[in-house]
């Protein structure tokens, strides 16, 4: 994709979808097509932000790297990998930018000495000359702390708070602004030549400052170890490339210290340019993302990763039993508490900025149904549990028997009251039905009656009261006529198959009445926002393919997702939602669910389109097979 040319003025929101991420596995940088590098949290991804341009152009902070003349741009992933190239052409001449962060040290390296957290801006002339203006202006603790700058000579400049220091290389001068927290330059590339920048950060350990002459030689290294890491992948069915750009940027949503996963890399980017107030920290791990998550890597050969984020999750969910918290921070602290950033102003002036989610203290059924759903895949692929995980999924099940006719808050996390939604009894159900398998395959070892009797009263219950004979689906609420794009799943999930004429009549109200310009948005009801005011949601798109695949659809559903794939940017990257007036990205970014929703897609469409072909060879090898005398 080439843009005739970037908007550099330094107080302008680029578009979400100008955005690409970078990151080391533990933390994750988000840098526009410009050239500016506009949020970073160190040392993880929900610390208090370095560099928060993206929610306040003025006084969030940037690390900027552009041209100085009118530019042409070209942008791309190396590979498989998450190494950012930018090409820029200018009227005198043509220059690389590339953009990483060096990975944990791993066994190969044991002994050797590296910065706690590092960030690499690398220069490359290729025609021509073309003059670049650098500006270096972090905002450590949201933009509340103003350390002052140090020169430390040939270690290049530093900020000291706390027990953290900051610190920038250069492999030419930079110059410190006048408010004394800045550094601001310029640098002339010609063809052939190389020029490093480097960012790094430690809290609590000894500083590290590494001869900028490694830099490249580090790039290789972590081009090589992604490229590795990603060969790993096994799948081969259609729309490999995209499943593998959505592999790679759920590894990069993944904290390696801990295995968890969390949901973006940003916060309080606005879900709605209609309705003021929907923003929220999407920092953290979602329960609602486990099964799912789990799947994926599973399916795709990395059983590594599956295991870790079980062990996550289990360990994550002990701290809070029996009640199960929507989401975690990276090591399972259950305590999130939720402010507004008041002095900031907020994507595109869209506030407020919140840190911490409120929507850990809510109460909601169908996480009891997505932890031992993914406890049942890793087994189904060969996990082996231990005794005390055993024992706890099992006080999960009867913790299920004991408030499933509860009412909670529901898939969509709403803040007004507690409702009776049929997508969390249909997860109760799911929860209780694993539970129930495992117990067959000799796995765990409990008392079924209750259980069972449990499992039949809820599918009881959905049936009679989550079904509307007038409408002619089921329903997000129950006893009401409100519709959930959640009961899509309805079929991956085992409650019915594709099939089942209360499915596909349901699919079909959905697509009826919550699609907006072909995509679909998530609900529509006196439960729920006022329609219009969002935009689609990304992965109940995603889970509309999945049905369709499914149910039979294969063309349908290919066309489908053809369609969902152009919402991505030119580097492959999905927001949470679109808003189909504008065409413009919304909400977290990049938005792990919508990434999980292209691969699990992707593995029903490859695996119904493996039984088709393998039902018509059974065919034919019927038809031509000898007849007996």
């Amino acid at each position: 994709m080439i843009e005739p040319s970037v908007n550099i003025a330094d107080e302008t929101y680029p578009p979400i979808a100008d955005y690409a991420i970078i990151g080391d596995c533990r933390s994750a940088a988000l840098i526009a097509r410009d050239g500016s590098l506009d949020w970073l949290c160190w040392p993880h991804f929900s610390s208090p932000s370095i560099f928060g341009a993206l929610l306040d152009a003025r006084h969030g902070g940037r690390f900027r790297l552009r041209p100085v003349s009118p530019v042409q741009v070209v942008r791309r992933y190396v590979g498989t990998t998450p190494v950012l190239e930018t090409v820029v052409t200018t009227p005198t001449g043509k220059a690389r930018l590339i953009d990483f962060m060096p990975l944990p040290i791993d066994s190969a390296q044991a002994g050797s000495l590296f910065p706690q957290r590092e960030l690499v801006r690398l220069i490359e002339g290729l025609e021509g000359h073309v003059a670049l203006d650098v500006l270096w202006q972090p905002r450590p603790g949201y933009g509340l702390l103003r350390p002052t700058l140090a020169s430390r000579g040939r270690l290049g400049w530093v900020l000291s708070y706390g027990n953290a220091l900051l610190g920038l290389q250069s492999s030419f001068p930079l110059q410190p602004d006048p408010d004394t927290t800045s550094l601001q330059g310029n640098v002339i590339v010609r063809a052939g030549q190389r020029e490093t920048l480097a960012c790094h950060f430690v809290q609590g350990d000894p500083a590290i400052f590494l001869p900028l002459s490694l830099a490249w030689s580090r790039l290789e290294t972590a081009r090589a170890w992604w490229t590795a890491w990603s060969r790993t992948c096994t799948y081969q069915g259609p729309y490999r490339d995209q499943v593998l750009r959505s592999l790679v940027t759920l590894k990069l949503l993944t904290h390696c210290l801990s295995g968890s996963i969390v949901a973006a890399a940003t916060t309080s980017l606005p879900e709605s340019q209609r309705l003021p107030g929907l923003t929220w920290d999407y920092r953290y791990c979602w329960l609602r993302d486990a099964a799912m998550t789990v799947r994926s890597f599973l399916s795709l050969g990395y059983a590594d990763e599956a295991h870790a984020f079980l062990d996550w999750l289990l360990h994550a969910t002990r701290l809070s039993h029996p009640a199960l918290q929507v989401c975690y921070d990276v090591y399972g602290e259950t305590h999130l508490p939720e402010r507004i950033l008041s002095h900031w102003q907020g994507y595109r002036g869209q506030g407020p900025v919140r840190v911490g989610n409120e929507a850990s203290r809510q109460h909601q059924l169908d996480a009891y149904g997505e932890v031992i759903l993914a406890a049942y895949e890793c087994v189904r692929h060969g996990r082996a549990l231990s005794l005390s995980e055993r024992r706890f999924l099992v006080e999960l099940g009867y913790e299920v028997c004991r408030r499933w006719t509860h009412p909670d808050y529901g898939l969509w996390e709403f803040r007004d009251i507690p409702r009776q939604y049929t997508y969390s009894k249909m997860m109760c159900w799911v929860a209780l039905d694993r539970l129930l398998a495992l117990q067959a395959q000799g796995v765990l070892a409990f008392d079924i009656e209750p259980v069972a009797r449990e499992h039949a009263r809820i599918r009881y219950l959905i049936e009679q009261h989550g079904f509307s004979a007038a409408l002619g689906a089921y329903t997000g609420v129950l006893d009401t006529q409100d519709l959930d794009a959640g009961l899509l799943l309805m079929a991956s999930y085992g409650f019915h198959p594709a099939m089942h004429p209360r499915l596909r009549a349901t699919a079909a109200v959905l697509r009826r009445e919550l699609a907006d310009k072909n995509l679909l948005t998530r609900y529509k009801g006196e439960a729920f926002c006022a329609p219009g005011t969002e935009g689609a949601f990304v992965i109940c798109n995603f889970w509309e393919v999945e049905y369709l695949a499914l149910r039979g659809a294969l063309d349908l559903a290919h066309a489908r997702f053809a369609n969902l794939f152009s919402l991505a940017n030119d580097v492959g990257l999905l927001a949470e939602e679109v808003d189909t007036a504008t065409g413009e990205a919304m909400g977290n970014f990049p938005q792990a669910f919508s990434h999980v929703g292209v691969i699990t897609a992707a593995l029903t469409l490859a695996e119904q389109e493996a039984t088709v072909r393998e039902s018509a060879a059974d065919s034919v090898h019927a038809a031509v097979a000898p007849t007996r005398s």
